[in-house]
């Protein structure tokens, strides 16, 4: 449905964070949409995205913005839908659990985003099995979890 304001597919109301300064940058932009509106005696507009002649921006017009800055900064082409998976891909580098990409992304179930994104996931989880054994202390004696043994003399001493 293209040229569409639309739900989302679940039709549910979905929260996505934003990072700081993207709010800050967003809410400066609707800062100076209200105050155009002002000065105009316009009612301010539902968008921050706006053509100069104050109408939403186009789907058409957006893509053509994307690949222009995509080009000017020497990227490939990639089409707008895959920044989604780039903002995927991103939380999963900066450690999000799987559980928050799936609120994010809105997946119904973590197996939507496990079979989508399942690979980002995977590993050198060997790494994690190494882990579980006795760490070493700086001076290179293994510490452990356990509690120490006693010596047998200590033993022999207690119950004599």
């Amino acid at each position: 449905m293209r040229r569409q304001v639309t739900t989302t597919k679940s039709h549910k109301i979905r929260r996505v964070d934003l990072s700081p300064q993207l709010t800050a940058v967003l809410q400066s932009l609707a800062e100076t949409r209200a105050l155009e509106a002002g000065l105009t005696g316009q009612p301010r507009p539902d968008w921050l995205f706006l053509t100069p002649a104050g109408k939403r921006v186009s789907e058409t017009s957006l893509r053509r913005a994307f690949y222009h800055c995509l080009d000017r900064a020497g990227l490939r082409r990639v089409r707008f839908h895959d920044l989604r998976h780039t903002y995927a891909s991103l939380l999963n580098q900066q450690g999000a659990k799987p559980k928050y990409i799936q609120a994010q992304l809105g997946h119904g179930s973590i197996q939507v985003t496990m079979d989508i994104y399942g690979h980002l996931f995977e590993g050198d989880d060997r790494n994690v099995v190494n882990r579980l054994d006795d760490p070493q202390t700086e001076a290179g004696e293994a510490k452990s979890a356990t509690q120490p043994q006693p010596h047998l003399d200590t033993v022999e001493t207690a119950l004599a």
